[in-house]
């Protein structure tokens, strides 16, 4: 009975009461099995145990040693029913270590499995080349697929092994000796730890190659907000109970961006059943999921909302008809909503908005004039760098376009420097390391608009899958999403943003006692180094601006964070990942994860929704 106290005990050990019966087992009192037909009882554990190599062979040993006695006096050995039934555990667990008992034995003492075998591998010299040109492609940013593993194998081997590679008259290959097997290539995986990962992060410049620019950018901010006494403009005295970063408030350093934002949330990922053939998302209308417009918002580094969201809608410019102007009064009054014919921003855009919005979204007072700390990317109208030589002759509605916007640049210009904006322009590639939009708040918005979504889905689900309701209600309801949803990243993440700001450099303090707070994601060793030596004399951005190399940020978005290209790419009609060249779009936001069409033919049935303006067939 000691092997049957012993299962007892470790099973009180593991849980508070064990199994019935294995307290009184372990106080000495046992329990006398009944008669019974064995097929009749099998004994079920009421929970999972683990029982370690020394118990596994008691348990063996008392199967196979013990006997008992029949009524008529009969010795009989015991049957695996009738031991397991005394020990309390699982007649095929039994079972299982009485055919196993060998491995059992080799294992390590104390232990509760064991030892995997060692797996011969057929070719080690083929892996590890195969691996080492693997790591290589991955640092210099390489998309690895299946294929190209396997590519690169046969390769390898016919490099190792040329006289068992025989080439038929048609150029096939046969290879001799081994095949590249889903069994071996996935064994090579596991045993150089590879997986299968969504892209996160794709941009022309490797982090380890964007330090010293992103370096210099931290260099001119901490220039740029370092007071210098009889120069520096540093605003009305609040108090020490004001927090400042030299000689900016805190409450006036903002971020602003753009982002496209989806029309309908299809990831083109759910969760379903294992084994499914065919995994189906329906889509409330058809070509919703490629349908977007672009989101601008702006957060200051104190984690106040001061700048309504702003949604740039696809159509006519203006609020159009009696019906656009229904529509409009719909709208949530959180929300700013303009429409253009590309539904991207440009620079007047840009303008209404510093005019309209961003002039008055101050912690003090217009007439204080304090002075500010603005982070923009380095898309063009941002750039905003005045006139430009022109290198070949230009027709003249290309001239009158070029002077338009050169009228509405100097124009822009000329209000920030009225507001004392002092402008720093992310460099181009970097946005998705050092501007708060992209690194926090873009992915936080996003999927709270995709909740609200969900919730307004659940309690309206048969207008959602009759598909009878129009574009128009579709803008109204985003409206809506974009302004709860906006708040709800200034409520429940309010101290997120102000630690983000200091994070990515832009409110730490200038006297270099917070520079250890600075983490730039995939740049552990970045420092500010010093940052008053100029370079090269220029006082606005060193280097950013005029980097030829980097050019204008485009970014075309992916399933995580985005990709980056530069504006000459997309001119010269580079693609990567075979984009479509219509589901390019001008996103600074790293976190997008739709594609989307902005010239569709889907007219959304206008016979259904009403409405006809042509200005409003498309977002």
């Amino acid at each position: 009975m000691q092997v049957v106290e012993l299962f007892a005990t470790v099973r009180l050990a593991q849980t508070s009461d064990g199994e019935p019966g294995d307290m009184d087992i372990t106080n000495g009192r046992f329990e006398e099995d009944e008669e019974q037909e064995e097929d009749q009882y099998e004994y079920i554990p009421m929970k999972r145990y683990s029982y370690s190599r020394e118990h596994k062979l008691a348990a063996i040993d008392y199967f196979q040693t013990t006997w008992k006695e029949n009524k008529d006096g009969t010795p009989e050995r015991l049957s695996l029913r009738y031991a397991s039934r005394r020990l309390k555990i699982n007649r095929k667990q039994l079972r299982n270590w009485v055919a196993n008992k060998e491995k059992i034995q080799a294992q390590k003492r104390g232990t509760f499995r064991a030892r995997r075998e060692r797996t011969f591998i057929q070719e080690p010299e083929l892996e590890r080349i195969l691996n080492t040109r693997f790591e290589r492609a991955r640092e210099q940013g390489r998309k690895i697929s299946y294929k190209w593993m396997i590519r690169h194998a046969k390769k390898i081997y016919e490099e190792l092994y040329p006289t068992r590679v025989i080439v038929s008259d048609t150029g096939r290959r046969s290879y001799l000796g081994f095949r590249f097997s889903s069994g071996w290539y996935t064994g090579f995986r596991r045993r150089y730890s590879i997986s299968l990962r969504c892209g996160t992060k794709r941009a022309q410049k490797s982090p380890e190659q964007l330090t010293p620019v992103l370096q210099s950018w931290l260099q001119y901010n901490r220039r740029m907000l370092t007071i210098i006494e009889g120069k520096s403009v540093t605003g009305i005295p609040r108090g020490p109970e004001v927090p400042v970063v030299g000689r900016i408030k805190l409450s006036e350093i903002c971020n602003m961006d753009q982002s496209p934002l989806p029309f309908e949330y299809l990831k083109g990922r759910t969760y379903a059943k294992r084994g499914d053939r065919t995994v189906r998302i329906k889509e409330g209308k058809n070509g919703h999921d490629k349908r977007q417009c672009t989101l601008q918002i702006a957060v200051f580094a104190d984690g106040v909302l001061r700048c309504k969201p702003l949604l740039i809608f696809k159509g006519k410019p203006g609020k159009g008809d009696s019906r656009r102007k229904a529509e409009y009064q719909k709208y949530h009054p959180g929300v700013v909503v303009i429409f253009n014919e590309k539904a991207w921003a440009n620079t007047s855009n840009l303008l209404d908005w510093v005019k309209n919005q961003y002039s008055t979204a101050s912690a003090y007072p217009l007439r204080d004039n304090e002075p500010r700390f603005l982070a923009l990317d380095s898309f063009a109208p941002h750039k905003n760098k005045g006139k430009k030589q022109q290198q070949k002759a230009e027709s003249e509605v290309a001239k009158r376009h070029r002077l338009a916007e050169e009228k509405l640049q100097q124009e822009l210009r000329d209000t920030f420097a009225n507001l004392k904006v002092t402008l720093s322009l992310i460099p181009g590639g970097c946005t998705g390391y050092v501007q708060v939009l992209d690194v926090l708040i873009n992915k936080l918005i996003k999927g709270y608009i995709e909740e609200y979504e969900d919730l307004w889905i659940e309690e309206n689900f048969e207008i959602w899958q009759s598909g009878k309701w129009s574009v128009g209600d579709r803008r109204i309801l985003l409206t809506h999403w974009v302004a709860q949803a906006f708040e709800r990243v200034h409520l429940d993440h309010k101290d997120a943003i102000i630690a983000c700001f200091k994070s990515v450099g832009l409110s730490l303090a200038v006297d270099g006692s917070e520079d250890y707070l600075l983490k730039v994601r995939d740049c552990p060793n970045l420092t500010i180094g010093d940052w008053q030596q100029v370079p090269n004399g220029m006082e606005e951005n060193p280097t950013i601006i005029d980097d030829d190399d980097i050019e204008d940020t485009i970014e075309v978005d992916n399933n995580e964070e985005g990709h980056l290209y530069t504006a000459q790419e997309v001119v010269e009609g580079i693609i990567i990942k075979g984009e479509r060249e219509e589901d390019i779009t001008t996103d600074s936001g790293v976190d997008s994860e739709d594609r989307f069409d902005p010239d569709s033919d889907s007219n959304f049935d206008d016979d259904i929704n009403g409405d006809g303006d042509i200005g409003d067939e498309n977002m």
